[in-house]
């Protein structure tokens, strides 16, 4: 979440794929959060599911905000190895 408040500053706020990449990124640490609340290992490992699917959906939401110029290269770069990183640690559980 910080690393996404961080490239919004100065950019339209308002502008539909940054609020989608905000819901996904927001998903990631809601459901890891959820997750980790919970002692059941099915419901525990659905939540973290859950987790791992915004953080992909977040990375095409990063080639969606650099192919319309929203956000450089490096920046778009940045932000998908990121969740590369979060999604396997997810797998990882």
């Amino acid at each position: 979440m910080e690393w996404l408040v961080s490239r919004r500053e100065g950019k339209e706020l308002s502008d539909r794929l940054f609020r989608q990449l905000d819901e996904a990124a927001t998903s990631v640490v809601l459901n890891i959060a959820e997750g980790n609340g919970r002692y059941a290992e099915l419901d525990h490992h659905h939540f973290l599911q859950i987790a791992q699917n915004s953080a992909v959906k977040g990375a095409v939401y990063l080639d969606l905000c650099f192919d319309r110029a929203l956000l450089v290269e490096n920046e778009a770069a940045a932000g998908k190895d990121l969740l590369r990183r979060i999604s396997v640690m997810l797998a990882g559980f």
